[in-house]
């Protein structure tokens, strides 16, 4: 009856105030086309009628409040699920709360009036010089879920929280098993160019290649290397089928979190991915947070940005409840340094799955 009372009410938040809101449920970090359009975004989506979940259990008189400032242009794909993932962990917390989400352009014009309003806010950026801008309200909490502290040089405010994965680290792991000649893959995204130029300073490789690539005469001189793919992962998927159809073979072939995906199972073969390490740095969070987010149509095992999201608002939460500050505690790591500390596991595919490599 619960998870019935959660789906009536997420479908009545999306429709708030009679703003029409499109979403394709199937959306996710990797598997979307390029040229599809599947949400339409008004300028603000607001969420504040929200207190009635739980009244008859819920004991305090907390609320949350909670700015998203995000490009929609540029992470339309990705908006449906994300939206879930925040009212799944919200949700599942049983608290008052009011969010709203605005369009963010990239000078942050509308920042002055949202600090007055919101004293949780959530930016969506990938440059870290915006961490600049930031310094100077004093008084609100800032979250970024894209950017971690290794990326930014200057001291930072005690203010500001990072969640971004560390690709830093995923790639030094995978580069303890490089021994010999090595090749980067890339495309022209954010995270192929974020993963590549960690690459370029870590592993010195031979040569960069750029998606598409023509196999016959870019391939040959892959044999006995190691390839780094930072694709997503349906280009991964042609890339691994093309080596085995030419016969090319790597030592290895190595990717970050982006190919940390179980698409990578179904499009294919055993023979394909034989070789191939994957590094992850999601754990699961608690199993409740985990099947209200299932029911909603998030996800948190494969999505960084959902878990990413959803780590820095367990820190909103805490800090809320007066909780140890350090300790998120619904996904069992911690903070350091204004950055969530992530575990990076590396794993091999087999037999459909993931298996850690020990």
């Amino acid at each position: 009856m619960r998870i019935l009372l959660l789906i009536i009410l997420f479908l009545n938040i999306v429709m708030a105030d009679g703003k029409n809101i499109t979403i394709d449920k199937n959306i996710s970090l990797n598997n979307v086309s390029e040229n599809k359009t599947t949400i339409v975004l008004p300028k603000e989506i607001d969420e504040e009628n929200l207190t009635n979940i739980g009244e008859n259990n819920n004991n305090n008189n907390e609320e949350l409040d909670i700015a998203i400032l995000i490009n929609e242009q540029k992470f339309f794909k990705y908006l449906p699920s994300l939206i879930d993932s925040i009212d799944s962990y919200l949700l599942n917390k049983d608290i008052n709360f009011k969010v709203k989400v605005f369009n963010m352009d990239g000078n942050l014009t509308s920042l002055n009036e949202i600090t007055q309003k919101y004293n949780n806010i959530f930016i969506y950026s990938i440059d870290p010089k915006i961490v600049n801008k930031l310094s100077i309200y004093p008084e609100n909490n800032f979250f970024l879920p894209i950017i971690n502290r290794n990326q930014v040089n200057d001291d930072i405010s005690e203010n500001i929280f990072f969640g971004g994965l560390d690709f830093y680290k995923q790639v030094k792991e995978l580069n303890n098993f490089v021994t010999d000649e090595s090749y980067i893959i890339k495309e022209y995204n954010m995270l192929s160019n974020l993963t590549t130029n960690i690459e370029k300073n870590i592993i010195n490789p031979q040569e960069i290649l750029t998606y598409p690539i023509n196999y016959k005469r870019e391939l040959k001189d892959l044999n006995n290397s190691y390839v780094f793919a930072n694709t997503k992962v349906v280009h991964t998927a042609q890339i691994l089928s093309n080596f085995t159809y030419y016969k090319i073979k790597p030592k290895l072939i190595l990717s970050t979190q982006i190919n940390y995906n179980p698409l990578l199972f179904s499009l294919t073969n055993p023979e394909d991915v034989k070789n191939f390490i994957v590094a992850n740095s999601l754990s699961l969070p608690d199993i409740q947070l985990l099947d209200i987010n299932m029911n909603l149509g998030s996800d948190l095992k494969f999505n960084w940005l959902n878990y990413t999201t959803s780590v820095l608002l367990n820190k909103v939460y805490i800090d809320e409840m007066n909780e140890y500050p350090y300790f998120l505690n619904d996904f069992n790591l911690y903070i350091f340094n204004n950055q969530v500390n992530y575990k990076t596991k590396l794993y091999r595919v087999l037999d459909n799955g993931f298996i850690e490599i020990k």
